[in-house]
């Protein structure tokens, strides 16, 4: 005998499934946008980080030129060649050469020159033997990426 006074509660098989369904489309829906900001935060400080470096090379590059004079520079197609003061002699004379390390600024060589090239959208800098021009001393330095032009 059934009692009919007694009432069932609960949900149903169906009802649950609809549920999780719509659960699920929720919780897709927020890590779809979750993954989107994690990606756009990672692009956004990859780009600061370049263009900080750029920054870094570009100050470096200004830096050896003011120290540069002006009858020691010499201007090519994308290129520019120099040298920079590295002392004084006894005589009062400047003596011109360059910084042939990049991380040390200390160590000079004199007569050697510095050049600054743009090869593939790349800005290099090269350590010559001899100014205007020379052999390469040591391997050159990728100073900026993407760079269109040099003037």
């Amino acid at each position: 005998m059934i009692n009919k006074s007694v009432k069932y509660t609960g949900f149903t098989l169906i009802e649950m499934m609809v549920v999780m369904a719509i659960f699920s489309m929720i919780m897709a829906s927020i890590f779809g946008v979750l993954d989107i900001g994690r990606s756009c935060w990672y692009q956004g400080t990859t780009q600061v980080d370049i263009q900080q470096e750029a920054r870094k090379a570009m100050d470096k590059v200004v830096r050896e030129i003011r120290e540069s004079g002006s009858q020691k520079i010499t201007i090519g197609a994308s290129q520019v060649t120099f040298q920079i003061s590295t002392g004084v002699d006894s005589n009062g004379q400047i003596i011109w050469g360059a910084c042939t390390n990049w991380a040390d600024n200390t160590t000079t060589v004199t007569n050697y020159a510095i050049k600054y090239y743009l090869s593939n959208n790349k800005l290099y800098r090269s350590v010559l033997n001899s100014y205007p021009s020379g052999s390469a001393v040591g391997t050159d330095t990728i100073m900026a990426n993407n760079v269109q032009s040099l003037t």
